[in-house]
């Protein structure tokens, strides 16, 4: 019984780890993103600068760099989704085996009680 324990208290503690993780990579890419979104502030700022002048060259690197950052946004969406996937995917299994070893310990404990009497 004391190893169900233990175990039940290790997967307590990866859970709250994995939760840490969680946080640490949410805000990564939060913070990514927002610094994604002030370039592409930046690159329509200079689009409308652009559309001011003549420069045929430049307005196609613009819109090249727009549609790159707008490609980069999307994809990093699309890895936040898979990346919170993962990590509800991990805690709920270490969920259920903690579900599992409870029962576990409460059925070795009734045991106890039984054989005792």
């Amino acid at each position: 019984m004391a190893d169900i324990s233990r175990q039940i208290k290790q997967n307590e503690a990866k859970l709250l780890d994995i939760k840490k993780e969680q946080s640490s990579v949410t805000e990564g890419i939060f913070n990514f993103s927002q610094t994604l979104k002030k370039a592409q502030q930046r690159l329509e700022e200079n689009a409308r600068v652009s559309n001011n002048s003549s420069d045929r060259i430049n307005k196609k690197d613009l819109a090249d760099d727009q549609s790159f950052a707008h490609e980069v946004a999307s994809k990093l969406r699309g890895y936040e989704a898979e990346i919170t996937s993962a990590f509800t995917r991990e805690r709920r299994l270490l969920k259920t085996e903690n579900d599992e070893l409870r029962r576990q310990k409460i059925e070795s404990e009734n045991e106890e009680i039984t054989d005792g009497d």
